[in-house]
């Protein structure tokens, strides 16, 4: 046989079809598109206890599509906001600085040129971004909009109606006019703020038979004679409760909404989506109603659920985290550089938690407060009147009763992290600016229980 012979023949041994084929498909994969930039949906439910949602342990059904949702994601059962109120915990929540560090601490305050928001860094790095906001703290008045292309801030109207449904309208809108580049997508509810009104498909209200004063929709100034008086019952209580439940319900479908237009777009599964909440609100477990005061369980504990880009599996963890961590979180997810100089850590690898943090909050509003909190144990210092609370969460999560033991070594160190928080922020340039309220604005917020 000649040596072309028994070159040939070993050619169309080696190419035979299925090496062929083996051939074909191996340059088919080499030839693929890389694997598309997830995109990012970071959903801010307003004034969202986490313990009004299924996946948080929650009795009543008002939460399926947030729980369906959660049952694929990460669910962080103690996440923490800085601030019992919108405005300084939302602009923490795309800083991952806190409230004595951007400086945003009271209504008159706004977020300043400086320093980076999350909007900025990602479109930085090629995402689409918009946002769609139902508050009027959430608005271009108080620099919000920064970093955004697209921003819609039609649907806040505080509570002359109801802003889900349309906030969804809009969100889906930005999702639909997406095409090839990465986006990042920011979507802002805040129907379950007061005032509280019942949906007619979500009635919580009717097994109750409540007969007392209160009616839905009531504002919140024309109850706190109640509990002035010292009238508030239990069935007053219940009953908006109640109303609550069904601002949380109605929602939640409209989330629900959202998350469906994700999956026709065939995107959903490579979208990191971030649900959490500025804050909780209170239903006289303190004493009182709504929020912004005080700075217990009811008002600064809140949701956390991450659903990673292309994993679909679950896991619940009890470590102590906080809203400053869905910067950090977002960027670590999507490979992207850290931020330098932040407060937040990523989430987004178990190996990388801190599980011995120390987290504070405040609030600046009648009298100034501040919190400590590490593991279970919590410090709350009334700054004006020199008071200071301790509570054991794991002993007394309804934080019912202080603990007498200011000696106790574990809250000198709480006391003294705490103290040199104090000092450290007392010597800062805040990054906030001043910003004018138009009587319109300024009678807005009376509206919401911010003026009075």
């Amino acid at each position: 046989m000649s040596r072309w012979s028994s070159l040939k023949g070993a050619l169309l041994s080696i190419l035979s079809p299925i090496s062929v084929l083996s051939m074909v498909m191996a340059f088919s994969v080499c030839a693929q598109e890389p694997t598309p930039k997830p995109n990012v949906v970071l959903i801010l439910v307003d004034t969202l206890r986490a313990d009004h949602l299924g996946c948080y342990g929650y009795q009543h059904n008002v939460s399926p599509n947030i729980d369906r949702l959660a049952a694929q994601s990460k669910v962080f059962t103690r996440c923490y906001s800085v601030a019992p109120w919108t405005l300084p915990s939302m602009v923490s929540i795309i800083t991952s600085l806190y409230p004595e560090v951007h400086g945003v601490k009271t209504e008159k305050d706004r977020l300043g040129d400086k320093g980076t928001v999350l909007a900025e860094v990602l479109r930085g790095h090629g995402y689409s971004t918009g946002a769609v906001v139902t508050s009027s703290f959430l608005t271009g008045t108080w620099n919000f909009d920064r970093g955004f292309d697209f921003f819609s801030k039609k649907p806040a109207s505080g509570h002359s109606g109801v802003t889900s449904a349309a906030a969804t309208y809009h969100g889906r809108k930005f999702l639909k006019e997406q095409a090839k580049t990465p986006f990042f997508l920011m979507m802002h509810y805040f129907d379950p703020h007061t005032e509280y009104i019942e949906h007619g498909k979500f009635d919580f209200t009717s097994a109750l038979g409540y007969k007392g004063p209160l009616e839905q929709g009531m504002p919140i100034i024309d109850v706190w004679p109640l509990i002035n008086k010292k009238l508030m019952t239990d069935d007053d209580t219940a009953f908006l409760k109640a109303l609550y439940d069904s601002e949380i319900a109605f929602t939640d479908a409209c989330i629900g909404g959202l998350l469906e237009t994700l999956k026709e777009m065939g995107v959903f599964e490579n979208t990191l989506i971030i649900l959490t909440s500025d804050h909780g609100e209170e239903f006289m477990d303190h004493g009182g109603l709504e929020h912004s005061r005080t700075l217990y369980e009811e008002l600064i504990h809140v949701p956390l659920i991450i659903k990673m880009p292309n994993s679909s599996q679950p896991e619940s963890l009890s470590i102590v985290v906080s809203v400053l961590d869905v910067f950090p979180t977002a960027l670590d997810a999507l490979s992207l550089p850290a931020q330098p100089g932040v407060f937040g850590i990523s989430l987004a690898k178990s190996d990388s938690m801190q599980t011995d943090r120390v987290l504070f909050a405040s609030s600046y509003r009648d009298g100034d407060k501040m919190s400590a909190l590490s593991g279970h144990l919590k410090l709350i210092h009334n700054i004006k009147s020199g008071k200071r609370e301790y509570y054991d969460l794991q002993k007394d999560p309804k934080e019912s009763q202080p603990l007498d033991e200011p000696d106790r070594p574990e809250f000198q160190n709480l006391d003294h992290a705490l103290e040199k928080w104090q000092e450290i922020n007392a010597a800062q340039q805040p990054l906030s600016a001043s910003t004018e309220l138009t009587n319109e604005l300024s009678e807005e917020l009376k509206s919401l229980g911010y003026l009075r």
